[in-house]
């Protein structure tokens, strides 16, 4: 007990150079350097593409077509007029599906699973900030700790020395 009323605290100072940080600058740090939200980011884009995808089934679609024929002079005139020397033909067709249950069903899946990578990205930002808030409150509580504690020896350490003076 005599040692450990003697001893005394090894780099007791903290170096003043440290970087003080609030909490919500330390969710912003984490929230910009955490691979697991680029990778949300990236697999939210990735379904918006796949809902954009399915959902084209369902839009109208236009096709064009044009085609040009060149025959020589004398194939043309051997064909007695059903042949011309020059030919164009083009076409201009239009699609709009107007029901398909697959169509639909694949449209519904793909946006309910992208529903699913939105929340599921969301819930990586939020379990992510709550981690680092946890994080940042036992580093506040263990400095409040440590700040009590050297309190507490302080004190006894004065209380020893009046006691030895009495003595």
């Amino acid at each position: 007990s005599t040692i450990m009323a003697e001893a005394d605290l090894i780099k007791e100072t903290i170096s003043h150079k440290t970087k003080k940080i609030s909490l919500s600058s330390a969710i912003d740090e984490a929230l910009g350097n955490n691979l697991a939200i680029e990778q949300g980011k990236a697999m939210v884009a990735s379904g918006e593409e796949d809902v954009r995808k399915a959902r084209s089934y369902l839009i109208p679609s236009v096709e064009a077509n044009l085609t040009g024929v060149k025959i020589d002079e004398n194939s043309a005139k051997i064909s007695f007029g059903t042949e011309s020397e020059e030919t164009l033909k083009g076409s201009l067709t239009a699609t709009q599906v107007l029901f398909s249950e697959k169509a639909w069903s694949g449209w519904r899946a793909v946006k309910s699973g992208q529903k699913a990578r939105e929340e599921e990205y969301n819930t990586i930002l939020l379990d992510t900030a709550y981690n680092v808030s946890q994080s940042y409150i036992n580093v506040l509580r263990a400095l409040t700790l440590e700040r009590v504690r050297k309190s507490s020896i302080d004190l006894t350490t004065a209380n020893l020395k009046r006691a030895r003076l009495r003595r």
